[in-house]
């Protein structure tokens, strides 16, 4: 027997105007709904500059089926997971600012502290999503 699939909702918003997702899309779990959203909102990166909009404002607002926003996903968080931890903007520099042994080094360091952040993000969701679901 598979499992059972709910429906999510990526509602959009970009600061200024919001945008309901009306259709959704079924997924086995909360975890996969952010993962769609994260590559939701990377693909949609280049097209809304393209348009002249800044995407750094701009979030998606995920719904379960009954309406209820599970998770808020910032797109200017895309940028946050690509920052080793710790650093601000003006701390990371061009690759051109660090010699090309230690981009190896803190980039992958960098990644495995987003990687973290993001397990402890999706269990904090998943602890969210089954606190609201009905038994």
């Amino acid at each position: 027997m598979g499992s059972a699939k709910a429906r999510f909702f990526f509602h959009f918003c970009d600061g200024e105007t919001s945008t309901r997702d009306e259709l959704g899309l079924d997924f086995a779990s909360v975890e996969e709904a952010y993962m769609e959203a994260i590559s939701a909102a990377r693909a949609m990166w280049p097209e809304l500059l393209a348009d002249r909009r800044d995407p750094r404002g701009c979030a998606f607002e995920i719904a379960n089926g009954r309406g209820q926003v599970l998770f808020r996903l910032e797109f200017i968080e895309l940028l946050e997971i690509c920052r080793p931890s710790g650093a601000r903007p003006s701390d990371t520099g061009g690759l051109g600012s660090q010699p090309i042994g230690d981009v190896g080094r803190s980039g992958a360091k960098g990644g495995r502290n987003a990687l973290d952040d993001e397990s402890a993000l999706l269990a904090q969701l998943r602890r969210n999503y089954r606190d609201r679901v009905p038994k």
